[in-house]
Parts: structure tokens; sequence; C-alpha cells
């Protein structure tokens, strides 16, 4: 349930970001806080996102702070995308439902026609680790 002590506004998203990006180096620790906090994201805007395998989707946004720029991931699934699908046109609706049907098992980005935007509501995802850093990405909890 959405209420005003577990949504934490945008401005506070940079202590969050600078909070979860870690330097691969670095020990991270799950305080298994995850399912209380909600962050809501009002406007996001979709101009792309990256078909991570069949039903399991992915989008970063980069936010500028202190002359440093941080990048936030949101995952998010088919049913998801169904319901941010209806925050668009049918053209760029039919565009994208054609280009996720495409090799299907091949990891790559979708460039939208148009953009896209609506509410999100996020929460922590679970500890990700590539040659470069470890990050928690964001997943939808819910499109509004």
């Amino acid at each position: 349930m959405k209420t005003k002590e577990n949504i934490i506004n945008k401005v506070a998203i940079i202590s969050f970001i600078k909070y979860i990006s870690i330097p691969k180096n670095e020990k991270i620790e799950n305080t298994n806080n995850n399912e209380k906090t909600i962050i809501e994201f009002k406007p996001f805007s979709l101009s792309s996102f990256m078909i991570i395998s069949q039903g399991l989707y992915s989008s970063t946004v980069n936010i500028q702070n202190d002359n440093k720029t941080y990048t936030l991931s949101l995952n998010f699934n088919h049913y998801n995308l169904e319901k941010i699908l209806t925050y668009t046109n049918s053209e760029n609706k039919e565009y994208i439902l054609k280009e996720i049907d495409k090799e299907i098992n091949v990891i790559r980005k979708v460039q939208l026609k148009d953009k896209i935007e609506f509410t999100v509501l996020s929460k922590l995802g679970e500890l990700e680790e590539n040659e470069h850093e470890k990050f928690i990405p964001l997943e939808v909890h819910d499109i509004l």
C-alpha cells in the first residue's frame, strides 16, 4: 500500500543513488529493507530500453548532481511493459511490440519512436555485478 511515509520524493533520489552505487572492491550487505521502501518517479521518461531476455527489460536514466553523473537502472517485466504502453499512441505501441518479438534470445536495445512518460513506483532489486561495479537496480513495483 502506498503511503506518504514510504515514498521518497525525487529530490531524495540523489542520496539514494549515491548509497546504492558501490565500487566493485567494497562490500555490500542486504539490510532486508527492500520491500519497505517504494520510490516514486513522476514523470519517468522512457525513450529506449534493453531487452535482457524474453519478458525482462531494463532502462537507464542519468541524473546529474554536483557535477557527477549517476546512472539509475530500472528493470521491468512484460506485464509492466503492457501497462507502460497504455501511455503511448497506437503507432508507438505497435512498433514496440513488433520490436520485442524480433530475435527474442538476443540482448538488444529498442529505441522508441516517441518518448513515453508515466509515473513509476519502484523498489530495490537484487545485487548485480559486472567487471566495473556492483550495483542494485530498481525494479518496477507499479505503473500509475
